[in-house]
């Protein structure tokens, strides 16, 4: 049986705006999103499964013929990059949002804070056990070495990289960069931005379902990923503004 694989996936980074850039383009003409966002396959649910599965998780639709997934836990998963590379056409391309790892482990340290009864320690990065600790939240913020991996399995040029504090502030153009980089119309895409509400980094806070971080907290991430995200611009070629 022939099948059609994905020719892009949005890999990263959990809890960077990756829900709402799946959504946006999925609504493209041209794009056909997976049946669900996350389908976790290279990263080892469902890997014991082939790769007529996996296919099949992408239904026809009329006209669109870029078929893509997205996700996010791919990013920081060591065997994804392995997996992927032996399974994936080489030109297979990825899109990767970064988010300021500060606020992207104080917003995923919330979120999980109740259901797995978190504490922070900002005397031992290491302190609290278990898989979704401290130490596991904060890993996830260490894109350098992530984007290493990933660089292993495919080239440097099929990854396009962007800060997500820019795709949450200027949704239009990281779009439209995006289109560009996929070979795709964004004007296609322009229509319907216009009656979907673009994405509100700050709205947990407003609505009071999340708490502010407090400033010893993010003075001592700032401190703890400074060194990482230096290597991280260095490896990038240019700086991402506010993140240190």
């Amino acid at each position: 049986m022939t099948y059609e694989l994905p020719k892009f996936l949005i890999i990263g980074t959990q809890r960077g705006g990756t829900t709402s850039l799946y959504y946006y383009l999925s609504k493209h003409p041209r794009l056909r999103p997976s049946v669900r966002k996350e389908l976790h396959y290279f990263n080892g649910p469902f890997y014991h499964w082939d790769m007529e599965w996996y296919a099949r998780q992408f239904p026809l639709k009329n006209g669109a013929d870029i078929p893509f997934e997205a996700t996010p836990f791919y990013l920081y998963s060591t065997c994804a990059p392995v997996f992927a590379g032996y399974h994936l056409p080489q030109e297979t391309k990825f899109i990767v949002l970064l988010r300021d790892p500060v606020k992207r482990f104080w917003s995923h340290f919330s979120a999980r804070k109740s259901s797995y009864n978190l504490t922070l320690d900002l005397g031992d990065i290491d302190a609290v056990p278990g898989r979704c600790n401290q130490r596991f939240i904060f890993e996830m913020g260490l894109y350098c070495e992530q984007l290493r991996r990933w660089a292993k399995s495919f080239p440097r040029e099929n990854f396009l990289i962007i800060q997500s504090e820019l795709f949450y502030r200027d949704t239009e153009a990281t779009l439209n960069e995006i289109c560009e980089f996929l070979g795709v119309q964004f004007e296609s895409l322009n229509l319907y931005l216009k009656s979907y509400p673009v994405h509100d980094p700050l709205a947990k806070y407003k609505r009071g379902l999340c708490a502010k971080m407090p400033s010893e907290v993010e003075g001592f991430f700032r401190k703890a990923y400074a060194q990482p995200n230096r290597e991280l611009f260095e490896l990038l070629g240019k700086e991402m503004k506010g993140w240190i």
